[in-house]
């Protein structure tokens, strides 16, 4: 009868360390689907918010080579009139 007792007692104690830890692991695992579904969102969001808030780098480069265009024409008259007597 002790060696059936003991068998009962380390098999129950089992059984429920091993339910405890597949609930915590379920319960993990479902929060880091909770937070994989929030920095998803996040991320689209981001996407979303990306042209209206920072340039392409070839716009910006179109920008900037125009704007050097213009500061050069401005300087070549600038020469020209100092060049004049």
């Amino acid at each position: 009868m002790d060696l059936a007792l003991a068998f009962n007692i380390a098999s129950t104690l089992i059984a429920f360390l091993g339910g405890w830890l597949i609930k915590t692991l379920r319960d993990d695992i479902s929060a880091l689907k909770r937070a994989d579904q929030e920095m998803a969102k996040a991320f689209a969001d981001l996407r979303a918010e990306l042209p209206d808030r920072f340039v392409r780098r070839d716009d910006h480069k179109e920008a900037l080579d125009a704007i050097f265009g213009a500061l050069r024409r401005i300087e070549d008259k600038v020469e020209k009139k100092a060049d004049r007597p």
